[in-house]
């Protein structure tokens, strides 16, 4: 909170990806694997420390919801 106010989270995970075809055509940046946690794992674990309550993500139509769901409650 900044001087009483809620803090709002933006993560975007949007795009092609395009500089890592290495990793494959339908590789996904937000899942790159870092330790035990993925990249969006972290972005999120951190603004929960933050005592960033809402988060919200903006992610590619074509991005499987399911996987940021799974992310999410394995984050907080």
């Amino acid at each position: 909170m900044l001087d009483g106010k809620e803090v709002e989270g933006l993560i975007l995970a949007a795009g092609y990806s395009t500089r890592f075809k290495l990793f494959g055509s339908n590789f996904k940046k937000y899942l790159l694997k870092l330790n035990n946690s993925n990249i969006l794992g972290y972005i999120i674990t951190g603004m929960v420390k933050a005592r960033i309550r809402k988060i919200n993500i903006i992610a590619s139509k074509i991005s499987n919801k399911s996987k940021y769901r799974q992310i999410i409650l394995n984050s907080v």
